[in-house]
């Protein structure tokens, strides 16, 4: 049987659709087959790595809020302790300045002189904590100091005694400002 001469580009047409098709279906089928290895090998990463590592995250994260926390409640206690600091290094020199004035009120001027030895240093430890806000005030205080100890070095009780008591004044009305 001899075939139609005009059949045989049909037959042609034919095969040549059915190549491409089987060419296109090997090239999707190994398409699809690598996207599905990229896409278990996306999920096999986020399991192993990102998954543990995000959670790792989300805790350090959660410490970490924790520590600002804890720093933020230091940072609180610490102004507390150095307001207390600054408290407590003004009654220091208020027990100076007061002993130094029962040691004149007893007629002992070397007490007085000694009660009122550290006092100068406890003036400066007091300008370092308060700073420029109550230089001139101490400033004050200093030089009535040492007008005070002029009075006990050249023996003038009363004039000591005065001095004392106008710094009792001026340490009083430091601590009353600072505690406001």
């Amino acid at each position: 049987m001899a075939k139609d001469p005009d059949q045989l580009p049909q037959d042609l047409e034919e095969k040549e659709p059915s190549r491409l098709h089987s060419a296109a279906s090997r090239v999707v089928r190994w398409l699809i087959f690598g996207l599905l290895i990229f896409v278990i090998g996306f999920v096999i990463i986020w399991l192993t790595y990102v998954g543990p590592r995000a959670a790792e995250i989300n805790a350090l994260h959660t410490q970490q809020a924790a520590a600002q926390t804890q720093v933020a409640t230091l940072e609180l206690a610490l102004e507390e302790l150095q307001a207390v600091e600054v408290e407590r290094n003004i009654y220091d020199i208020l027990v100076d300045v007061n002993s130094a004035r029962y040691e004149l009120a007893s007629d002992r001027l070397q007490g007085a002189e000694a009660a009122l030895a550290t006092t100068p240093a406890k003036f400066s430890r007091l300008r370092l904590q308060l700073g420029a806000d109550y230089s001139a005030l101490i400033t004050e205080m200093q030089e009535r100091l040492q007008l005070a100890l002029t009075g006990i070095d050249t023996g003038d009780e009363f004039a000591a005694l005065n001095d004392l008591g106008v710094l009792e004044n001026l340490v009083l009305r430091l601590l009353s400002s600072f505690s406001n």
